[in-house]
């Protein structure tokens, strides 16, 4: 990167990381019956509200508006992985909550993520390391990834794993993340 690096050059890039998120996540996450934005949301709720919220609550956390969280609430509870739990005191207040079904594959839904979320990581490792110092517009990058290192020990889980000093081959994401058309050089 050089120092005439422009906002808008920025901005298109951070806009594409996101998108390709999305792809990646329909890509590792999906499945016959649910997007892979649907188990990333359902992952999330796990990890954050096993025991139940409300829609404000997780509109406020996640940064979706209330339309479009209802709609995803929606076709989940169709498809039978949340339902709702209504407060006596108020019925316009309905509570979220994971089903007997959404907990009896949340294993293999938590299995899939971390492994999505580890490829993301070491995509972001290798797009920092590419990334000069002296590039003061994508110091961001470096609060989200300088205290992060590729997890070394759990080899058993994923063998492939590069080692510190062998970061060239990662893996599919960094391709993905860091295309020839948007990557900083």
């Amino acid at each position: 990167m050089t120092d005439d690096f422009r906002a808008e050059e920025l901005i298109y890039f951070m806009k594409k990381i996101g998108l390709d998120l999305a792809a990646l996540m329909d890509c590792c996450l999906r499945n016959d019956e649910l997007s892979g934005i649907q188990v990333y949301f359902l992952v999330y709720l796990l990890r954050h509200h096993s025991e139940g919220t409300y829609l404000t609550e997780l509109c406020r956390e996640t940064g979706m508006s209330k339309a479009t969280l209802s709609a995803l609430i929606k076709k989940l509870r169709e498809k039978d992985y949340l339902y709702f739990r209504e407060r006596p005191e108020d019925i316009r207040k309905k509570e979220v909550l994971p089903t007997k079904k959404l907990l009896e594959e949340s294993e293999e839904f938590f299995i899939k993520t971390r492994q999505m979320e580890d490829e993301v990581c070491v995509a972001l490792w290798v797009l920092y390391c590419r990334i000069p110092t002296c590039s003061p517009a994508l110091s961001w990058i470096t609060s989200v990834t300088v205290n992060w290192t590729p997890p070394m020990k759990n080899v058993s889980r994923r063998p492939d794993w590069p080692t510190p000093m062998d970061l060239s081959g990662v893996c599919r994401t960094a391709t993905i993340l860091c295309s020839p058309a948007t990557a900083p050089t």
